[in-house]
């Protein structure tokens, strides 16, 4: 009983660094957009919890996918940064910020990137596809995993059920 509960700890001790930072560097990287949003405590409280929310799901998908926390905030982060780069790239060329509708764009963009490199611009995407493949390498070569097998079975069978 005491080996279950001192993993349980043990666990909950390692994954808390990598969420507090990844918080953290998730409220700093706001200071990125353009335009500029409110400050983080400017904000209503239901805006704070649906980012919040939002960002602990995808560490969680993240999490169970990789089983290597400081990955999964990376991982988690890198998205965001890419979110925030194309938000600052159609409002450079548009004069509006980026929107939830948007995000159908982003199959578009992947069928067919020679509409929309140019605005992105070709340097950008190059760095961010050798960043991500970096990183990828990086991350799982030398983190180690966190959970043994049985515990990313049994958490990749609750995450696939809570999604179907």
């Amino acid at each position: 009983m005491t080996e279950i509960g001192f993993s349980l700890g043990h666990s909950l001790l390692t994954l808390s660094m990598p969420l507090c930072v990844g918080l953290l560097l998730s409220a700093a990287m706001e200071l990125l957009l353009t335009p500029k949003s409110r400050m983080i405590w400017q904000r209503p409280l239901a805006s704070n919890l649906l980012h919040l929310g939002t960002w602990l799901i995808v560490f969680a998908a993240e999490l169970v996918l990789f089983r290597r926390p400081w990955f999964a905030m990376g991982n988690v982060l890198a998205i965001q940064l890419l979110i925030v780069l194309v938000n600052n790239a159609k409002y450079h060329a548009m004069r509006e910020p980026f929107l939830v509708h948007d995000f159908e764009y982003f199959t578009d963009a992947i069928r067919h990137p020679r509409l929309y490199l140019p605005f992105f611009g070709i340097a950008n995407a190059l760095l961010a596809l050798c960043a991500f493949i970096g990183v990828l390498v990086a991350g799982v070569m030398l983190e180690p995993s966190v959970f043994s097998s049985a515990q990313a079975s049994a958490g990749s069978y609750i995450v696939s059920w809570g999604i179907y």
